[in-house]
C-alpha cells in the first residue's frame, strides 16, 4: 500500500468470539461507521488477530465491505496494547492485552512508514463482536509494530 493511501484512510479493527453471527457483526459495524461518519470507502482493511482471520462473520464482513483481512499475530497487538482505550480483563487474562480490536486498528495504521496509529474513540461491543476506528497521526521516527501475519 502508498504512504498515500494511510494519509487520508482508516483501519477498521475487530474482535469476535468463535461463533459470532454475522449479522450481528455487520450490524455493529454499521453502527460504529455511522456514528463516526466514516464511510466504508476509506477504510484500508479489516485487521483482527490471526486466529480469528477466518471466522465466517469476518469473512463476510470484509466481502461486503470489498476489504481486505489483514490478520496480526498477537505480538503486532500486544506492541500497541499500552495505547488501546479499553481494558477488559476476560481479554487480558485470555491474551495477555486488553482490547482485540482497538490494537488490530491501531496495528494496521502503524504500518505506514513514518506513522503512528491513533484511536478514533473507544471501540463498540456487542455481545459477541468488538469493533474499533484508528486514523494516521504522522510522527517523525515512529517504528513499525512487528508480527503481521
Amino acid at each position: 500500500m502508498s504512504d498515500q493511501r494511510f494519509n487520508s484512510h482508516y483501519a477498521l479493527g475487530v474482535g469476535l468470539r468463535p461463533g459470532c453471527a454475522p449479522a450481528e457483526l455487520q450490524y455493529l459495524v454499521d453502527t460504529l461507521l455511522a456514528d463516526s461518519t466514516i464511510r466504508a470507502a476509506q477504510l484500508i482493511g479489516v485487521a483482527t488477530w490471526a486466529k480469528r482471520g477466518s471466522a465466517p462473520a469476518l469473512q463476510a464482513l470484509a466481502g461486503d465491505l470489498a476489504l481486505p483481512v489483514i490478520t496480526l499475530d498477537i505480538s503486532a497487538l500486544a506492541a500497541v496494547d499500552a495505547r488501546v482505550l479499553t481494558r477488559s480483563p476476560r481479554v487480558r487474562q485470555r491474551l495477555g492485552i486488553d482490547s482485540v480490536a482497538e490494537a488490530a486498528a491501531l496495528a494496521l495504521m502503524d504500518c505506514a512508514p513514518d506513522s503512528v496509529g491513533v484511536l478514533l474513540g473507544p471501540r463498540r461491543a456487542s455481545l459477541a463482536a468488538t469493533a474499533a476506528l484508528a486514523g494516521h497521526a504522522p510522527t517523525v521516527g515512529a517504528t513499525v509494530s512487528p508480527g503481521l501475519a
